[in-house]
């Protein structure tokens, strides 16, 4: 037999040829995995660079004097109390920056939120696809690795209830802080796939954006927990190798929960000083159904709503259901830690991340759909993952699978495909509600008619339309459910003062004050009664009530000084008797 070496040899040599456009082939397709959703999140939330301010805009922003001036740090780092930014320092000096920008109009402000938020995609993906390759995870999966994250990755990205943490723009105290969190679990995962020095660099980053978390948002206190978890399910395999291997780490990134405490230090611990405190247990017994409602707009986002009116109860039969499903997802969880499975992981970034705002730790509101910003991610990875897994399963099964393995992943590609354009157009939607404050609160009003917050910002925009009358309409509706709203009290006297009515708008002034003697809006407003009665000196003292409950409110500063003025110049024969409070 006679071999013809020289046709073996030129096969040989082709063989570098064939690895390097393989290499390149691979390359080209993870720049496009890594662009596409990129690309779709942007097409999602172009159109949410139209929104104006809205709802908690107006004390974080408008009337948020530290912003001003964005080389005054000492003030930029110190957010006004009783705000969206109290003890969140990093978010307030974000602010300042678009202050210097553009002032106070929105439009830096909502591309700096998708700024933000096109970065949190990107980082994700990066996650999701080196999580994929690690050793742990079986080969089928790895094999997929960039097609996976990039699916899961833009489910995430492009799902509309992402709006409310990236078009409502003080709710970047969400979508940074995710930034923060996403950033600081890639960097631990890139330090366990470097050599050298560089592992040292990666967990510096890791420690610096985790401190830069947790001085923009509370939620973060969670993050070295939910790192250290992963080490051990994904990296190192146990516990002990986790503190053998990383130990300098973990000591660093629970140091950064100073930070936390530092911010919350400067704060109140609470936004409103004037509204009664809510029962943790309560609050804790209501969770679970806001929770599913959570899940539910994951899988049918229909019904989306800015705020929510969701009473605080104590325990009933309805309850028991939803306490019943979400205690077995978190035993489920428990026992995946315990096992050390990658989806136990999952569920602790899920829960570990809620568990902040929805557990026994009270907070204002039982549900705001901007919460879901990363828990989302644990649920679209889980849900692609699965349903990748059982199609596997089932072609593994068949005698015909390599017939058929082709077919079903064109399919597959169309399918996600089509999910999510759906998406995508949800979202485009729902960014048009946020495009006028109006159409927002309309919005919310029409599903959530009970809420009293919902009643009083479709109020305040009638106002500004000059449409008072039918501010008092919608406010009159929103008090017969709520008697001892002391917004609402003050934006009905706002609307009878806008209506010429001073009696009424005294009336509605003088109930606020008896509701609330703290609330310095009651104080302020009865003053601007005063000041077109021509009464100066009591319009004086209500001005100096408003601001020693409020001292940095500039309105009042401004109208003391002119009421003082006005006071000076009023001969003392023609000033109106004193008026009796």
């Amino acid at each position: 037999m006679v071999y013809d070496c020289t046709s073996m040899t030129g096969e040989n040599n082709n063989l570098p040829q064939i690895a390097s456009d393989r290499a390149d082939a691979d390359k080209r397709r993870l720049r496009i995995y890594m662009i596409l959703p990129v690309l779709a999140a942007f097409d999602a939330f172009a159109n949410s660079v139209m929104a104006p301010f809205i709802l908690d805009d107006s004390n974080a922003i408008l009337q948020n004097t530290t912003i001003r001036n964005l080389w005054d740090i000492a003030t930029v780092l110190n957010p006004p109390l009783e705000s969206t930014v109290e003890g969140r320092p990093v978010i307030n000096f974000t602010l300042a920056v678009n202050y210097a920008i553009s002032d106070l109009h929105p439009l830096s402000y909502h591309i700096f939120n998708l700024i933000v938020h096109l970065s949190a995609t990107l980082a994700l993906f990066g996650i999701i696809r080196r999580t994929l390759l690690r050793p742990v995870i079986p080969e089928y999966l790895r094999r997929a690795a960039g097609g996976l994250a990039c699916v899961a990755a833009m489910l995430w990205a492009v799902h509309p209830i992402q709006t409310q943490a990236v078009t409502y723009v003080i709710q970047r105290c969400e979508s940074f802080m995710g930034l923060m969190y996403l950033l600081s679990l890639y960097c631990l995962i890139r330090s366990a796939d470097e050599q050298g020095v560089r592992p040292g660099l990666w967990q510096a980053l890791a420690v610096a954006v985790c401190a830069v978390g947790m001085a923009s948002k509370e939620v973060m206190v969670t993050a070295p927990v939910i790192l250290l978890l992963y080490d051990r399910a994904f990296l190192a395999g146990s516990l002990i190798e986790v503190f053998r291997s990383r130990w300098k780490l973990y000591i660093t990134l629970a140091m950064t929960w100073g930070v936390l405490a530092v911010a919350l230090m400067s704060s109140k611990f609470h936004a409103y000083q004037f509204e009664s405190p809510v029962n943790p247990m309560r609050y804790a017994l209501n969770e679970p159904a806001v929770i599913l409602h959570y899940l539910r707009l994951v899988f049918w986002p229909e019904g989306l709503s800015l705020v929510y009116y969701w009473p605080e109860s104590d325990f009933t039969a309805s309850m028991l259901p939803g306490i019943l499903v979400i205690g077995a997802m978190i035993a489920a969880t428990l026992i995946g830690l315990v096992l050390n499975r990658p989806w136990g992981w999952l569920g602790a970034w899920f829960f570990g991340i809620l568990s902040v705002t929805s557990s026994v730790v009270p907070q204002y509101d039982l549900a705001f759909e901007h919460r879901m910003y990363l828990p989302l991610a644990a649920v679209t990875a889980l849900t692609v993952l699965g349903v990748y897994c059982i199609g596997c399963l089932c072609l593994g099964r068949s005698p015909d699978a390599d017939r058929y393995r082709r077919t079903a992943g064109r399919i597959a590609v169309g399918a996600a495909a089509a999910i999510c354009i759906i998406l995508m157009v949800l979202t485009i939607r729902r960014n048009h509600d946020y495009h006028s404050e109006l159409s927002i609160w309309s919005d919310t009003v029409a599903k959530q008619p009970r809420s009293a917050l919902a009643g009083l910002g479709l109020a305040n925009a009638l106002i500004d339309l000059g449409r008072n009358l039918e501010a008092v309409e919608v406010l009159q509706e929103t008090l017969r459910i709520k008697p001892d709203y002391v917004k609402g009290r003050v934006c009905l006297g706002c609307a009878y003062l806008g209506l010429g009515n001073l009696t009424k708008a005294m009336e509605q002034f003088d109930i606020s004050i008896q509701i609330a003697p703290k609330y310095h809006l009651g104080y302020y407003n009865r003053g601007l009664v005063h000041m077109h009665r021509k009464e100066y000196r009591q319009a004086v003292e209500n001005f100096q009530n408003a601001l020693s409950r409020s001292p940095g409110f500039e309105k009042a500063v401004s109208d003391l000084a002119q009421a003082q003025r006005l006071m000076a110049e009023q001969p003392a024969e023609s000033r109106p008797a004193d008026r009796q409070k």
